[in-house]
């Protein structure tokens, strides 16, 4: 096989006309942004749940409970 400088364009030229590579980088950066949110949410909820059962603990230790008498 010779060297062809046209043939290696022509190749290169085909390559960035195929929208194949072009759309799965779209869907990884997708993705990417789809796991940090979740990430960022996860993280968020998490904090306020351990504040709120903190705060239930704090309040449910301090009420005192009638047997009834």
């Amino acid at each position: 096989m010779t060297f062809n400088p046209l043939n290696i364009l022509g190749r290169i030229n085909t390559h960035l006309r195929d929208e194949d590579g072009s759309a799965n980088a779209e869907w990884v950066v997708i993705v990417a942004s789809v796991v940090g949110l979740t990430a960022a949410s996860t993280a968020t909820i998490s904090n306020a749940i351990d504040v709120l059962s903190s705060d239930i603990s704090t309040s449910a230790s301090s009420k005192q409970v009638s047997n009834g008498s």
